[in-house]
């Protein structure tokens, strides 16, 4: 089943978050073949996530997180666990995104300690990979950032049944085509597009 979700970042506050909410959920009630199809998720801002989570409970477009701490309890100010997204209601948790790298320094080694927590607590992680630049070595890169995410986690939380990548989402977009411009036509305009921030375990995005 094909799954795809985006991220709506910084760029809408609470009530035109509830908002966007609102116009996808009219448009999945004109269409239900949708839920049988294809996996929908949106990650809203962190306090945006408790009221959509409650909006969205019982219907086709589950909730993500934008981020989330490798530790469930700890002396980690401003850290939000795992454990306390899911009770939230959320599904899924993005990690190593390419602003989260470039910004806040993180690298494979956090972004695999993200990954095992995700796992950990019951999300199911979006590991975002893409090359820095463009050329002949941007798929071993891609390969080598997913190979970092995965190759340290703790095989306990897969089934038996399902491979590591089975459990995960698996965007792959450059970070130099990451802008500002595809995320806000999104959020902005229509609930229908695919933002370039879109997840799906075997398309890139």
């Amino acid at each position: 089943m094909l799954t795809i979700g985006v991220s709506l970042k910084l760029y809408l506050d609470i009530p035109s978050t509830l908002d966007w909410c609102e116009r996808v959920l009219a448009l999945l009630a004109d269409r239900p073949w949708v839920a049988g199809r294809v996996r929908l998720w949106v990650a809203p801002s962190l306090p945006a996530l408790p009221l959509v989570a409650e909006r969205v409970r019982g219907s086709a477009l589950a909730v993500g997180a934008q981020d989330l701490f490798w530790a469930e309890r700890g002396p980690y100010t401003g850290a939000v666990s795992g454990a306390d997204l899911a009770a939230l209601g959320c599904r899924y948790a993005v990690v190593g995104h390419a602003e989260r790298r470039r910004l806040f320094g993180e690298d494979d080694a956090v972004v695999a300690r993200k990954t095992a927590a995700a796992l950990r607590t019951g999300l199911t992680p979006v590991i975002c990979v893409g090359e820095a630049h463009p050329g002949p070595a941007a798929a071993k890169e891609c390969v080598r950032q997913l190979d970092a995410a995965l190759g340290s986690t703790d095989p306990a939380p897969w089934s038996s049944r399902t491979s590591r990548c089975g459990r995960s989402a698996r965007p792959s977009r450059p970070a130099w085509t990451t802008s500002r411009r595809c995320a806000m036509r999104c959020a902005r305009a229509s609930p229908t597009a695919r933002s370039s921030t879109a997840a799906a375990p075997d398309r890139a995005c």
